[in-house]
């Protein structure tokens, strides 16, 4: 496989496995210089059990000058959502304590909460996940890992922003 990114090239060679294709694949990494807009000042709440899906997430929004609060599970985020009312919640489905969507339920029932717009991350996208994450109130998904356009297209749809005509 090779994959290129901002001047760096991987090729990975495996021994003794079989694959589909022999055609290589190019996975290109969104440049974010070409972003033609400043988001207004924002808060998002990104909420993940692991530290590193976090981290990832906290860093590509801290390069678009959004404001980043972090949880590790659904009760933190409920608490951190009520005190600081976010924009945008970023929430992991499968979590330990309490998962995404026992945390989704209660904060859309929540009349302090029940309006933040909620983009489900899920390592899972199986047939029908999809309909259950919409139907617990969540406004989109996107699947792990996480892939940088997409953010981009998600933080576009629901986070206010000024665009610049050249």
């Amino acid at each position: 496989m090779l994959f290129r990114s901002a001047g760096s090239e991987f090729i990975v060679n495996l021994k003794n496995i079989s694959v589909a294709s022999t055609v290589p694949i190019i996975q290109e990494i969104p440049d974010d210089s070409k972003i033609d807009f400043p988001f207004v000042k924002s808060k998002v709440l990104v909420v993940d059990d692991i530290e590193a899906n976090r981290k990832l997430i906290y860093f590509n929004l801290l390069e678009l000058k959004i404001d980043v609060w972090e949880a590790e599970d659904g009760m933190q985020a409920i608490e951190i959502a009520e005190k600081i009312i976010p924009d945008l919640i970023l929430m992991d489905m499968r979590m330990p304590v309490m998962d995404g969507y026992q945390a989704v339920e209660k904060l859309k029932n929540n009349p302090l909460t029940k309006d933040i717009s909620i983009v489900a991350l899920t390592a899972d996208a199986m047939e029908g996940d999809a309909d259950r994450i919409k139907s617990i109130g969540c406004e989109a998904y996107l699947s792990k890992p996480l892939d940088k356009e997409k953010l981009l297209q998600v933080l576009t749809k629901f986070l206010k922003h000024e665009e610049i005509n050249p």
